[in-house]
């Protein structure tokens, strides 16, 4: 009688993503961020789209594309404290933004 180990095949393997790295704006612009996951806290300079702000931290400021279902219906306002946490993505023109996957923010 023979035995066989068998391990579960890589559709059965759950991978846990790294957690967000707390950063400055000045950090998540570098190349060391691309693709990588992020914590910023800053304030919103302005929405520039249905979708986009500008965050600001003091150390620079970056644009944020944030998921329609994470700002509230009054928008999210100049000088608005936020955290959020996301995706850095680096674009081929040069500039850089986050896809965020969570908005904390206080009135």
């Amino acid at each position: 009688m023979t035995a066989s180990l068998s391990s579960p095949s890589r559709s059965q393997q759950t991978v846990t993503p790294p957690p967000p790295h707390k950063v400055t704006v000045k950090e998540a612009l570098s190349e060391n961020h691309h693709g990588g996951t992020v914590d910023i806290t800053g304030v919103v300079l302005r929405q520039i789209g249905p979708e986009t702000i500008l965050l600001h931290d003091g150390t620079a400021a970056i644009e944020v594309d944030v998921p329609p279902n994470h700002i509230p219906q009054s928008g999210l306002k100049p000088n608005t404290r936020i955290r959020i946490k996301g995706e850095v993505t680096h674009e081929d023109n040069g500039s850089h933004e986050v896809e965020a996957n969570q908005v904390f923010w206080t009135f």
